[in-house]
């Protein structure tokens, strides 16, 4: 198997060769199943943000993180290979290592690619995750900014005073309940006014 993949000769040259096609179809392996998973996350962290997908992001961007490392150490090394074999005598060992250093350079190139795409999706759901919380503090701001008027107005008429206005009035309590329902609307209104209703 591993001579249909390069250079047959059983040199330790040869053996270089094959093992260093083998690591980068390894490498071209694990990026492709990346890139579609990372399409998967990708699709169903707009649909159903959960944390456990914000989770796995990390972990692939710390994995991605150490493949870039490694293809970086790799990639120079290729180089050096390449570079050593630049003699007309070793041309075939030049074109063979030139080949395997273009794929790793492609590949932490691909990396690169990956990890900003990462960095892109939690960015994302930080910004979603944002979003919806501004809308919950939204709501929430509403619903005090209408009920602490008038919980501050049932407060004062529920103390018990003898001398408060309209107390003794037969219409006080409808006096009140208007005065309380129109607060309630002309907030209502100032909110709708501004777009947060």
């Amino acid at each position: 198997r591993l001579r249909e993949q390069g250079c047959a000769d059983d040199s330790p040259l040869g053996m270089l060769a094959r093992i260093s096609r083998r690591v980068t179809d390894r490498y071209g392996r694990i990026l492709l199943d990346l890139e579609h998973r990372l399409d998967e996350v990708e699709d169903l962290l707009f649909e159903d943000e959960t944390d456990g997908l914000m989770e796995e992001l990390v972990g692939y961007n710390t994995a991605l993180r150490k493949v870039r490392r490694i293809l970086a150490y790799h990639t120079n090394a290729f180089l050096g290979l390449r570079n050593y074999f630049n003699t007309e005598a070793m041309a075939d060992w030049h074109d063979e290592f030139s080949d395997i250093h273009e794929v790793m350079e492609r590949f932490h190139s691909l990396s690169d690619l990956y990890q900003n795409v990462i960095s892109d999706l939690i960015d994302g759901y930080i910004s979603l995750n944002g979003h919806h919380l501004n809308q919950i503090m939204k709501v929430l701001t509403i619903v005090t900014v209408i009920f602490v008027p008038l919980t501050l107005l049932v407060g004062i008429y529920g103390m018990n005073f003898e001398y408060i206005p309209e107390l003794k009035s037969p219409n006080g309590y409808f006096i009140l309940l208007g005065v309380m329902v129109g607060i309630a609307v002309v907030l209502m209104a100032l909110f709708r006014r501004v777009r947060w209703l």
